[in-house]
C-alpha cells in the first residue's frame, strides 16, 4: 500500500503527563508533493530566493519556486545526464545522476544543502557539500538577476557523510562542522570578508579519519555551556579557550561503533541532562537515544532503542534499514522535539550489499517524543510516506506551514516536500462502554511476586478521549485465530456486546500462546481497544500483547499498542507494560491513531488456568478519508 499521506490522533492520554496546553488536539496530515522523479541530489533544502515572501526549495542544481514548486531555475550548471536502455533495446537519454528511473549505482554532486545569507545582504545563499572529500563551494544569490550564481570555495576537503553548519564556537555564527585531512574540526568564516576561504580549526590529534567517515554532531554534552563535538566512537569536550586551536579532551562512549549520521545532544527526559539522540549504523540498522548518567561524577550513558533491526526488538514494532539522515524538530507543537528519519534509498545502489537494499518500502517516520509522569519517555512512530524515504540529509522546517513545520527529501527518488496539515479536533468525547455486572471485588491473593501488577483503582480511570465519529468496529471485522479448533459460532461471541461473566459467553483458545485477529477489510483509523478476558474471578492474563498491521502475516508496519510479555514468551519483544488483574471494566488500550487493516491480540493463559480465555473485545475507529 502506498501513502501520500498519513493521519494520526494525538489524543488526550498520549499527551499525559505533559505540561497543560503544550500542545493542542489536532489531527495532522502530510500531503506529499513531488518536485521531481529525477536524481540530483541527496539534501534538499529551502530558503526564499527570489524574496517574495514564499519559501522555495533547493534540490542539486535547481530552486523550485514556491508555493506550488512546478517553476525550477538553474542557479549552477545541471548537466549530468545517464543512458537508459529500454525494453525494446533502445536507449534513451534522462536529465540528472542515475538513481531510482535508472538500474545502476550512482552518486550525485550533492549530499546535503544549506541555506544562510554568508555575505549579509538580505539574500539566502546556497552551500552544496558534494561527494566526501570533494572541496565544498557557496553560491551567492544574484538578487533576482539572471544567470548563475556566482561560486566561492569554502574549503579545499570535506570530509565526512554528515557535515553540519552551526554555531560551535558560541559567536553567534554558523560553522562547518567536519572532517578534513585527517581530523575532526570545524572551519570558520571571515565575516568582513564573506567570499574568502573559510579557516579549518582541528579539535582533535591527527587520525585516520577519511572522506567517508560516518557520524558527527554538537552539542553540550556535560552542561558547562559550550558545545562539544560527537562522533561514533565518544565525545570530545570543549576547553574554555580556543585560542591557538587547542586539542579538545576526548571521552571516550561506544555510542555506534557501526558508524552514524546526524548526531544530536538533547535532554530527552527532562532530568537536565543532556542525551544523545543517533543511528547505530546508517547502513543497517538501528535508532536509539542514550540517557546521560552521572557515576561518582562522570559521564556515561544507558543506551534506549527506538527502531531495531526487527519488529520484535523494536518498542513499537517498527523497523527499517539504513537510517542514513536525522532531524530534531517539534513536530506537534508540544515544545518537545521530535525525531524525522528513515530509510535511505539504495544508498549502494538497487543491489547493493545494504541490509534490506532492494524490496523494501523507502519509508519516512516521525517518533513523537512523549514524556511520562513517572519520568520514562516514549517515541511514538508516525508514518510519513512509505515510497521515498531519506537521503543523506533530512530537512525539516516551516515551508508551507507557520506553525508545523513541513519534512523535505531529496535522494536517488527525486525530490519531495511533505506539507504538514492540520486539522483541529477539539470535538473529543470520552470513550464510553457498557460495563458488565461486577463478578468479584478485591484483588487475588497469594499470586506471585514476580508479577508487576496495576494498582487496584479505587474510582474508575479518567475516560480516554476520542473523535467524535469513532465507532466500534469490531463486530463488522472478520475474526479468526490461531487456534484452529475454534469455530465460528465462538469467534462470534467475542463481538457479540455479551460482556457478563458467564461461561457461555466465554470463547476458549486452547493453551500456549494464542492470539486473535480482527480484518477490517480495509486500512482503518483506530484509536482504542477494550478487551475482556474470563472475569469471573480475579485472574492475572499473561503475554497479553495487542498489535496493528497492514498485512495478513504482520510482517511489516506492524504497530505494538500493549505488550506485557516480560518473559518475551510470544517471541515479539520484551514488553514494558505492567501487569493487570482482570475486572469487570476491561483493559482499555490507547491505539493512538494509528492506520492499520488487521489488528491482534495475543495471550498465553493466566494466573488461573492455562488457556487463553475471551468474554468481548471493542475496537473504537473510523474510515480513512
Amino acid at each position: 500500500m502506498s501513502r501520500t499521506s498519513q493521519t494520526f490522533l494525538v489524543s488526550a492520554l498520549l499527551l499525559a503527563g505533559l505540561p497543560a496546553g503544550a500542545a493542542d488536539a489536532a489531527t495532522h496530515t502530510f500531503k506529499k508533493v513531488v518536485l521531481t522523479d529525477e536524481f540530483w541530489c541527496e539534501g534538499a533544502n529551502y530558503g526564499d530566493f527570489n524574496h517574495d515572501g514564499v519559501m522555495d526549495i533547493v534540490s542539486g542544481p535547481f530552486w523550485y519556486e514556491g508555493p506550488d514548486f512546478k517553476q525550477r531555475h538553474e542557479y549552477r550548471p545541471a548537466t549530468a545526464t545517464f543512458v537508459r536502455q529500454k525494453s525494446d533495446g533502445t536507449s534513451e537519454t534522462l536529465p540528472g545522476f542515475e538513481g531510482a528511473l535508472g538500474v545502476k549505482n550512482n552518486y550525485s554532486d550533492d549530499f546535503l544543502t544549506y541555506v544562510y545569507d554568508f555575505n549579509n545582504d538580505g539574500w539566502p545563499d546556497i552551500l552544496v557539500i558534494g561527494f566526501p572529500g570533494d572541496a565544498v563551494y557557496w553560491y551567492e544569490n544574484p538578487k533576482g538577476a539572471p544567470g548563475p550564481w556566482a561560486k566561492h570555495q569554502m574549503l579545499d576537503s570535506v570530509d565526512n557523510e554528515s557535515p553540519t553548519l552551526l554555531d560551535i564556537n558560541g559567536d553567534g555564527k554558523p560553522d562547518l562542522i567536519c572532517n578534513s585531512h585527517g581530523y575532526f574540526g570545524y572551519a570558520t568564516a571571515d565575516w568582513n570578508d564573506p567570499v574568502k576561504p573559510w579557516t579549518f580549526h582541528p579539535v582533535t590529534p591527527k587520525g585516520d579519519w577519511a572522506k567517508f567517515t560516518h557520524g558527527i554532531g554538537i552539542g553540550d554534552v556535560n552542561g558547562d555551556g559550550r558545545m562539544d563535538l560527537l562522533e561514533k566512537d565518544g565525545w570530545w569536550e570543549q576547553p574554555a579557550s580556543l585560542a591557538n586551536d587547542p586539542v579538545w579532551t576526548f571521552h571516550p562512549f561506544p555510542f555506534a561503533p557501526g558508524g552514524a549520521a546526524q548526531m544530536f545532544a538533547y535532554d530527552v527526559n527532562g532530568d537536565g541532562l543532556n542525551d544523545v539522540i543517533t543511528c547505530l549504523n546508517p547502513h543497517g540498522y538501528g535508532v536509539v537515544w542514550w540517557e546521560q548518567k552521572r557515576e561518582n561524577g562522570a559521564v556515561t550513558f544507558k543506551q534506549h532503542l527506538i527502531v531495531g533491526q526487527d519488529a520484535a526488538g523494536s518498542p513499537h514494532g517498527i523497523h527499517f534499514s539504513q537510517p542514513h539522515s536525522m532531524a530534531l524538530a517539534d513536530m506537534d507543537g508540544d515544545g518537545l522535539l521530535d525525531i524525522v528519519t528513515g530509510k535511505r534509498f539504495w544508498a549502494h545502489g538497487r543491489d547493493g550489499g545494504d541490509p534490506e537494499s532492494h524490496g523494501s518500502p523507502a519509508l519516512l517516520y516521525w517518533f513523537q517524543l512523549v514524556r511520562q509522569k513517572d519520568g520514562q519517555v516514549d517515541f511514538v512512530p508516525h508514518l510519513i510516506d512509505d515510497d521515498s524515504g531519506v537521503g543523506t540529509q533530512v530537512v525539516v522546517g516551516n515551508i508551507s506551514n507557520a506553525k508545523y513545520p513541513d519534512v523535505v527529501v531529496g535522494n536517488k527518488k527525486g525530490t519531495f516536500l511533505f506539507k504538514h496539515e492540520v486539522k483541529d479536533t477539539h470535538a473529543l468525547v470520552p470513550l464510553k462502554t457498557k460495563l458488565p455486572a461486577p463478578a468479584f471485588i478485591g484483588t487475588p491473593k497469594n499470586l506471585s511476586p514476580d508479577l508487576d501488577l496495576e494498582p487496584a483503582l479505587r474510582e474508575p480511570p479518567p475516560a480516554l478521549m476520542l473523535p467524535s465519529d469513532a465507532r466500534n468496529i469490531a463486530p463488522a471485522a472478520k475474526i479468526s485465530s490461531s487456534d484452529k479448533r475454534v469455530n465460528a459460532s465462538d469467534l462470534a461471541k467475542i463481538t457479540d456486546g455479551d460482556k457478563e461473566a458467564t461461561d457461555e459467553g466465554v470463547a476458549l483458545l486452547h493453551k500456549g500462546v494464542q492470539y486473535l485477529q480482527f480484518d477490517f477489510g480495509t486500512p482503518k483509523e483506530l484509536f482504542a481497544v477494550v478487551v475482556w478476558h474470563a472475569h469471573d474471578t480475579p485472574k492475572v492474563f499473561r503475554s497479553v500483547i495487542v498489535q496493528a498491521g497492514d498485512d495478513v502475516n504482520f510482517t511489516s508496519n506492524v504497530f505494538t499498542l500493549f505488550n506485557n510479555d516480560r518473559s518475551n514468551s510470544a517471541g515479539l519483544g520484551v514488553g514494558s507494560d505492567r501487569q493487570y488483574v482482570e475486572s469487570f471494566r476491561g483493559k482499555t488500550i490507547d491505539a493512538k491513531g494509528v492506520k492499520a487493516r488487521y489488528l491482534r491480540c495475543y495471550s498465553a493463559g493466566s494466573t488461573d488456568s492455562a488457556m487463553n480465555e475471551y468474554t468481548e473485545v471493542e475496537i473504537y475507529g473510523r474510515s480513512i478519508n
